[in-house]
């Protein structure tokens, strides 16, 4: 019997040796080795999958997930390389943006220290002029022969008109009309 209890020291010591770490090894260090080897496994299977449009992976020629390049374009917020990457706008600085457009038919004029931005104005018929004050005077914006007029503008508010009709247009501030005055020249095509 001794001779079995001998026996059964002898296995359980061999089993347990080679489950035990080599001093010079970390603690750790076998399941930090195995987290790796399954990374490189993942990565082998990755690469090794054909890229395609639904695989929910960057691969290709995508500009984000599934998108762009040849897949379908991308939405609003994701990678891109170029306008036709992105399906509701255009490509700027490498993010899908909305698309806006500045509108060539606006005119923005600004009231500040009892002068105009711009004085004397030609602008193409159907055009948008917009009178913003930015001073903290008081201005009420006036034609000569009333074709329009604004209420009075505080500080921060502004007045817009827009001229359908081709001619010269006069106006004053009818609050300072020695300082405030100008000319909106309208013609068919500027």
């Amino acid at each position: 019997m001794d001779r079995k209890i001998l026996v059964l020291v002898l296995i359980v010591f061999v089993f347990l040796s080679g489950c035990t770490k080599t001093p010079d090894q970390e603690p750790g260090e076998d399941e930090q080795q195995q987290t790796e080897d399954e990374n490189q496994d993942n990565e082998e299977q990755e690469t090794d999958q054909e890229p395609s449009c639904d695989d929910g992976i960057k691969n290709g020629d995508e500009t984000d997930v599934d998108c762009g390049g040849s897949c379908d374009t991308c939405e609003l917020g994701k990678s891109c390389e170029e306008d036709s990457d992105c399906g509701l706008g255009i490509c700027e600085e490498g993010i899908c943006e909305e698309e806006t457009k500045p509108d060539e038919k606006v005119l923005t004029i600004e009231i500040d220290n009892l002068s105009l931005s711009q004085k004397y104005v030609t602008i193409e018929k159907g055009t948008t002029v917009i009178w913003m004050n930015n001073e903290d005077r008081p201005h009420l914006i006036a034609a000569h022969y009333n074709e329009f007029r604004s209420p009075r503008l505080e500080q921060g508010d502004s007045y817009n008109h827009t001229f359908n009709e081709v001619g010269e247009y006069t106006y004053i501030c009818a609050i300072f009309k020695r300082q405030i005055q100008g000319t909106i020249n309208v013609e068919e095509n500027p």
